[in-house]
């Protein structure tokens, strides 16, 4: 299903006639029925663009799908195991992980209002560090949610990019 970005309202597949010619389209079922005063930046997508986007989508799965399939067998593995490894939980990390974005967005949000002060620079490096020990930990065995999760962005961004141009 595809969705508008800006409002969260499913798109609608919508033929354009002009001069005679027809063009399928995409559109957002706000924007349509409700106009611009809803939904104001939806941008309207040919299918042919969205095809395209799609099968370079598709291509590109197709061309990494034996990493994912290693990294997802290693995945159940774990899981199978309950996360152990090297007496650390996968799912500990996970949480760890978790806890240190949020503290690293609010000392990032604490520094913006006081640039000149050490102590949080100084922390928000110590966080920034643990992070990047947990990405490295929790990477070693090839897979984990650090290599999911880049995947996954950078799945959307190819996306995302190939139906705007």
């Amino acid at each position: 299903m595809l969705v508008c970005g800006e409002c969260g309202t499913p798109y609608k597949r919508c033929t354009w006639a002009r001069n005679g010619k027809k063009r399928i389209v995409w559109r957002c079922v706000s924007r349509l029925e409700f106009g611009a005063d809803y939904c104001h930046e939806s941008p309207t997508l040919d299918e042919d663009r969205l095809h395209r986007a799609i099968v370079a989508a598709l291509n590109e799965y197709g061309a990494v799908r034996a990493e994912v399939k290693a990294g997802v067998l290693e995945l159940a593995g774990l899981a199978q195991s309950h996360g152990e490894g090297e007496g650390v939980s996968l799912l500990e990390l996970k949480q760890r992980l978790d806890a240190l974005s949020v503290e690293q967005a609010v000392l990032v949000d604490k520094i913006l209002e006081d640039m000149d002060n050490l102590e949080l620079n100084t922390q928000l490096e110590a966080v920034t560090a643990e992070k990047q020990g947990i990405c490295i930990q929790s990477n070693s065995p090839k897979c984990c949610f650090c290599f999911i999760d880049t995947a996954i962005d950078y799945n959307r961004r190819t996306i995302h990019n190939s139906s705007c141009t």
